[in-house]
């Protein structure tokens, strides 16, 4: 590579300074390509380095920002050209300020986005690529050549900044209208044929052994036959507001088009098995493709380490490092210890091969491109919950090649119904759980998910045949000696395991307790049935709920153990284990009374270190229709709660810095508050309070209210958090801190006052959004309604609204008309009920009554806006249908 032909750029009359590389040269100097823009600066001598330089041409002023520069004297070796290709690395080398200097320096791991153009003002049209990077090109980059790491040939000239790792290079075809260069075609192509030759068995070894591990990915249970349903990949979250299912790709365009993909899901949505299935197919095509699987929880932060692994699993199949067309990274989420550091070295040693990441994301956290970081562009993916159609093609699969239910419609209906109830994800994975329970038993549902798993390890246990030399374990025994052994996990982090670790504990704590028990045969349920699973030599639950509803049952027989779960709070760290604890005898007051007190705790010293300003209520102050004088009292309120509060100073700076990009110093004062402020505390036990609400059906009412009023309050604040931080998310877009991440919805965008106008209404909905399905069930109408019509709380019973819009359990139409009623015309609150009744008519899953209901409620809000008195059948029929927006799924049942 010629990187003594990248040259300083500047001038002697001031500071400008750009980067330039030669393109041509001749008997007496060279032609040096730079930015138009970065000349433009220059005042007085162009200098390149320290020679003169001469202005050659310069299309800047006509709308093309490039300019050639002569050096006399300058000998050097001159740069190729090539066309672009996605497929391939890239890096920048350019110059840069540090610490008062300017010195060359590289960035590498650039990946590219090609065939884009823009146009000026004037017509005139620009060829340019889009950069990726995740580290920052700054303004002396200008002029630095795009090098391709494969050729060491350009494709192309930096010269525009979009944000902190987004910019643009001119493609080199408007060079060669300044020069005459020649560019050479790029004859990369991802589509590898096999560098080893393998004859006709080989192929069918291959095909047999990755068929193999794709079905048994698919495996749930040992009496259940594989089901496939090959999913979509939609371009934005399930959870975006302006999500439409038309932008989705299927399968098989990435396998006939390999490219750097991350696929997002939430876990159970059965990311290993599209991975192995990714592979099977791409194998299966006529022309061999050969795409490598790697499970990143069998590798270590050692590049010698992966290297070794990855030989390995080539030589499984007799194949060579060259034959990998594509490599799909599985087992990917933050829960994998320097997983940013792995991704960096499977990085560097597939460097010009198109990766996919399986990237796996906890329940209750929002899904957001920034939480797992690799040094290449990734096209983000998302996997969405089951369709009704998806579904009713499950269940038309399981009745035909498994055991019989019942009428397929009979049970899309029931399977529909419990999954909504039981507050439980659309996934393929709870689809068959539930299908297994039928098989058994149709007519009962579980009442929440402690008993839903309960019902299958009845089956597995007492239904399931197991080895007739062997002894049926008593099923209240295994989940006794389980729990002690989950006790041990969670105690000790410990999640991997030998089955000879297994048999010698559990049969030692059987000793103990005076219990006979066959452990093997418990050993052998779980792993026939997929509950433990093998990772190389060792095993481990293939889903952590496993182990918290174990834990969950110890912590009902043995009060150390539950004590050491409550005590310090560490139950934080495993939300689910309250769940299934509570979820148990449905009853637990001393849960609810525990978790009570921690959270007001919690929330009382958030709101000491935070100190907002009293009477900080933005919403009150808000309107539907906002005069000037309005806008103004609130962006003055904002900014008195900023300035009020005991944020950090550059937090609050700020409010009166806005066009200036300080997202990093944010960043980092953002971290400060969740860590020394205790706001990510807050954040989960807020998640584990809600879950402990949702299951304590039969424990006292008062304290079920007391506990609903403090998650209320932590709502609130949580706001009011939110509300101080959002100059940060309109100007970075995305604040990432090490345990929380807040991302601005690519919807919002404009200018920096537009953000806020978009952003600011909506925080509340967003606050629900991330709870409600912790919260949640459809046997809480009448605790919530009571809940709602006795608080005193205006952003309360907003909140609770929103919840029961986006849940919708029974009455609750007649209860948003009663809190429509009630609120001014103009109010905040109004607004935002009717643009959320207004999503949820046009992306939500409903029935078609609810969809009726949804509508008169719009209208009721509109009626409400214009002045209507009462809200009855006469005020919500003046309002026309044309109002109502047009369904974008339109999926109804």
């Amino acid at each position: 590579m010629v990187n003594n032909s990248i040259l300083k750029v500047h001038c002697s009359g001031n500071a400008s300074f750009g980067t330039g590389f030669i393109v041509k040269t001749d008997s007496f100097g060279s032609y040096l390509i730079t930015c138009g823009h970065v000349v433009k600066k220059l005042e007085g001598q162009i200098l390149v380095d320290d020679k003169f330089g001469e202005l050659y041409v310069n299309k800047y002023d006509e709308g093309i920002d490039l300019a050639v520069v002569y050096v006399k004297g300058l000998i050097a070796d001159e740069f190729s050209f090539i066309e672009p290709c996605e497929h391939s690395s890239y890096q920048v080398i350019g110059f840069t300020s540090f610490s008062n200097k300017i010195k060359k320096e590289p960035i590498g791991n650039i990946k590219i986005k090609e065939g884009l153009e823009i146009e000026n003002e004037n017509g005139i049209k620009t060829n340019i690529l889009k950069i990726y990077t995740t580290e920052d090109i700054s303004s002396g980059y200008s002029g630095s050549p795009i090098i391709c790491n494969r050729t060491g040939s350009v494709v192309g000239v930096t010269y525009l900044q979009e944000s902190k790792t987004t910019n643009y290079g001119i493609l080199n075809k408007h060079i060669s209208e300044l020069i005459d260069v020649n560019i050479s075609k790029n004859t990369h192509t991802p589509q590898k044929k096999l560098k080893t030759d393998i004859n006709e068995q080989h192929v069918f070894y291959i095909s047999k052994t990755l068929t193999n591990y794709f079905e048994k990915s698919l495996s749930c249970f040992s009496t259940q036959n594989c089901t496939w349903l090959e999913p979509k990949l939609f371009s934005k979250p399930e959870s975006n507001r302006e999500r439409e299912r038309s932008e989705y790709i299927t399968i098989k365009d990435i396998i006939d088009n390999p490219r750097s993909i991350k696929i997002n899901a939430y876990q159970q949505y059965g990311l290993t098995s599209l991975a192995k299935y990714f592979v099977k197919e791409a194998w299966n095509k006529e022309e061999k493709s050969f795409w490598l699987y790697l499970d990143v929880s069998n590798l270590k932060a050692n590049k010698k380490s992966i290297e070794r692994y990855i030989e390995n699993q080539i030589s499984e199949f007799t194949l060579n490092f060259d034959d990998v067309e594509c490599v799909v990274v599985d087992e990917v989420s933050t829960s994998i210890d320097n997983i940013s550091k792995i991704l960096s070295f499977i990085n560097e040693i597939f460097i010009d091969i198109p990766i996919i990441v399986m990237c796996s994301v906890s329940s209750g956290v929002n899904i957001t491109e920034d939480a797992i970081l690799i040094e290449r562009y990734l096209e983000n993916k998302y996997l969405w919950s089951l369709t009704r159609n998806e579904i009713r093609n499950i269940v038309c699969a399981y009745n035909s090649k498994n055991k019989y239910i019942e009428n397929d419609n009979i049970v899309i209906n029931r399977l529909a119904s419990d999954l909504e109830v039981l507050n439980v994800p659309r996934t393929p994975l709870n689809c068959l759980t539930f299908l297994k329970i039928y098989e058994n038993d149709f007519d009962e549902s579980p009442v929440n998910r402690t008993a839903m798993i309960s019902k299958v390890l009845h089956l597995l246990f007492n239904v399931d045949e197991i080895p007739k030399y062997k002894t049926r374990p008593d099923l209240k025994d295994s989940e006794y000696v389980l729990g002690y052994f989950c006790e041990k996990i969670i105690r000790e982090h410990r999640f991997y395991f030998t089955r000879e670790e297994f048999l010698s504990e559990v049969k030692d704590f059987c000793l103990e307790s005076e219990i006979d028990l066959e452990i093997e045969v418990i050993f052998d349920v779980l792993a026939a049935n997929n509950i433990i699973v093998q990772r190389l030599n060792k095993f481990c639950f293939k889903f952590s709920y496993w182990v918290f509803y174990f834990a969950a049952h110890r912590m009902h027989q043995d009060i150390d153990f539950c004590d050491f779960i409550f005590n310090d709070m560490n139950y934080v760290s495993y939300p689910e284990i309250i769940e299934y604890f509570t979820g148990i005898d449905r009853r637990s007051n001393y849960a609810l009374k525990k978790l009570c007190q921690d959270i007001k705790d919690v929330r009382v010293l958030v709101e000491s270190k935070c100190r907002f300003p009293d009477g900080f209520d933005i919403y009150s102050a808000m309107r539907w229709k906002p005069s000037e004088q309005s806008l103004d009292e609130v962006k003055d309120m904002i900014t008195a709660g900023a300035m009020g509060s005991c944020l950090p100073d550059e937090i609050k700076d700020s409010y009166a810095d806005k066009q200036y990009d300080n997202s990093r110093p944010l960043r980092q004062d953002v971290n400060k508050i969740i860590e020394e402020y205790s706001l990510l505390k807050l954040l989960k036990t807020i998640q584990s309070a809600s879950k402990a609400l949702r299951n304590s059906d039969y424990a006292q009412p008062k304290l079920k209210h007391e506990l609903l009023n403090e998650i209320l309050y932590c709502w609130e604040l949580v706001t009011k958090f939110l509300v101080l931080i959002s100059p940060a998310l309109a100007k970075s877009k995305t604040v990432t801190v090490s345990g929380a991440s807040f991302v601005l919805d690519s919807s919002i965008d404009g200018t920096f006052e537009e953000k806020m106008h978009s952003l600011i209404p909506v925080l509340p909905s967003n606050v629900v959004g991330w709870y409600q399905d912790d919260i949640f069930t459809k046997k809480m109408g009448t605790f919530l309604y009571n809940n709602a019509n006795t608080s005193d709380s205006d952003i309360s019973r907003y909140f609770l609204s929103l919840l029961l819009i986006s849940k919708r359990p029974e009455g609750w139409a007649d209860n948003i008309k009663q809190y429509i009623t009630g609120l001014h015309k103009n109010s905040f609150y109004l607004s935002g009920l009717f643009h959320e009744l207004r999503s949820v008519y046009q992306y939500g899953f409903v029935s078609r009554k609810e969809l009726e209901d949804i509508g008169l409620m719009i209208k009721a809000t509109l009626a409400k806006h214009n002045g209507a008195k009462s809200i009855g059948d006469k005020a919500i029929n003046n309002i026309p249908d044309k109002f109502l927006p047009d369904r974008i799924e339109t999926e109804v049942f």
